[in-house]
Order: C-alpha cells, then sequence, then structure tokens
C-alpha cells in the first residue's frame, strides 16, 4: 500500500517498485528465480522493500555494498558476487531513459558491478518513473558516466578528447574533496 506523504516522484517510484514486484512474481512461475541480482540506489531500496517477503526464499547478488546492508536489513540472503556466475533475474533502476529504451546507468557509483551483474543474467528488468524518462530519441539531461581505472586516468581524457565531441571532466563529490570514487576504487569521468 502506497504512503500518501510521498510526493509525486517517489510515488511514481513505489507504483513501479510494486509493479516489478508483481512481475518478479509472474517471471518466477514461468522462468524460475532462483538467484536475482540487484542493482543500487533509491529505487531497489523501494523494490526491496515491496518484495522482501517475496523474496525471503531467493539467493540475492547485489551490485554495492549499500544494496548488501539494505537486503540483510530485510533479512534476505546475500551472496557474494564472486561466488556465482549468473542470474536468473537482474532488477535496477536507471538514470535515464529515452524514447528508444536507451538507457543511462552508474551515476551512482557502482557501474562497473551494476553492467556485470546485467550481463549475468538471462534477463533485465529495469524499474523507472516517469522523472527518469527524456521523452526524446536520445539521452540528453546529465553525462554519461565512464568508470576509469586512476592508473589509466590522463590516457583515457586524452582519448576521449581528441574524438572531439566534447571535454570529459573527472566527476567530483559535493559530499567530500576530490573525485567521485566508485565501489571499485575507480573514477567516474
Amino acid at each position: 500500500m502506497l504512503d500518501v506523504s510521498l510526493d509525486n516522484a517517489d510515488i511514481g517510484k513505489a507504483r513501479a517498485a510494486e509493479e516489478a514486484c508483481r512481475l518478479l512474481e509472474d517471471l518466477s512461475r514461468s522462468i524460475g528465480v532462483e538467484t536475482l541480482g540487484l542493482g543500487t540506489g533509491s529505487t531497489v531500496k523501494k523494490f526491496i522493500d515491496y518484495c522482501a517477503k517475496l523474496l525471503q526464499s531467493t539467493k540475492i547478488v547485489t551490485s554495492s555494498p549499500d544494496t548488501v546492508l539494505y537486503a540483510k536489513l530485510h533479512g534476505l540472503q546475500v551472496l557474494d558476487m564472486l561466488s556465482i556466475d549468473g542470474v536468473d533475474l537482474y532488477i535496477d533502476g536507471a538514470d535515464e531513459v529515452s524514447k528508444r529504451l536507451d538507457l543511462v546507468k552508474g551515476r551512482g557509483a557502482a557501474l562497473l558491478r551494476e553492467k556485470t551483474l546485467a550481463y549475468m543474467s538471462r534477463t533485465r528488468v529495469y524499474i523507472v518513473d516517469y522523472t527518469k524518462y527524456t521523452g526524446y530519441d536520445y539521452l540528453y539531461a546529465k553525462p554519461i558516466p565512464v568508470e576509469v581505472a586512476p592508473a589509466s586516468l590522463n590516457y583515457v581524457l586524452k582519448v576521449i578528447e581528441k574524438g572531439g565531441l566534447f571535454k570529459p571532466l573527472v566527476r567530483s563529490s559535493s559530499g567530500k574533496d576530490g573525485p567521485v570514487v566508485t565501489d571499485n576504487g575507480n573514477y567516474l569521468i
């Protein structure tokens, strides 16, 4: 049941999470979901809130320490990513989605692990609300993140800039001095 104190964006996110929970039930019956990959962010947390009971017997693999902690708060069985070679279903949010269903992931600094789990899955579901939809055939709202190992940062910046389309910037954090550091110790540009 939706909390009426939520703002419109939160209501959209909650409804999307509820619908994803129904989809999980359907997919569990049709394809069998023993191992579920979960991404990172507020939308995934809403999904866990709505589906926690359904997920009690499912093995969960997550893309970030933040999601591990949240899943464990709900009593879910969380496996280490190194202990698996695939997942039946991957569920995540998205930062931006175009009319053509192009999407941007990784602005929350869990990019590499999110993409790895997505590629390891048989089926992927991305939960989005209307605030993530561009309404255009292209993505435009914010920069597209690229995760870069610190040792290769200067080289990668040079190669991207040489392409001439834009000048890449190392993403800075508003919460601390210096660059945004991913869960893998890399930088985002």
